[in-house]
């Protein structure tokens, strides 16, 4: 039996990263376009790379980095188009899907 306390991992550090998003927004705006695709490039690579050589536990950890990094840069992208609140929203949801479709891709490859 778990405890009431239990905070799963997978759940506390994307919210403690949307927590620390909303609060230091100017800052991250001012982090370059190339980083993010530089850090989604590597999370897809390691996800792709971690079940081949044996590291599979530490999947989710990439799957969640992967996931918090699309919602910031589409947050930022929206923000600036449509209201914020619709922005985050959309940003959670398009996250969600981003995460889905990179274990399920991962999923398929290799039969996890």
């Amino acid at each position: 039996m778990e405890s009431l306390l239990y905070i799963d991992p997978n759940i506390f550090f994307p919210c403690f990263f949307g927590f620390l998003f909303v609060c230091f927004e100017n800052q991250f705006k001012k982090i370059s376009l190339k980083w993010c695709v530089v850090g989604l490039s590597a999370t897809i690579i390691l996800a792709l790379l971690f079940p081949l050589i044996g590291l599979k536990r530490y999947l989710i950890w990439i799957l969640t980095f992967s996931q918090m990094l699309i919602w910031a840069l589409t947050y930022v992208f929206m923000a600036k188009k449509i209201n914020k609140t619709v922005a985050f929203f959309l940003a959670l949801l398009i996250g969600f899907i981003w995460a889905l479709a990179l274990a399920s891709l991962v999923g398929v490859i290799y039969n996890i």
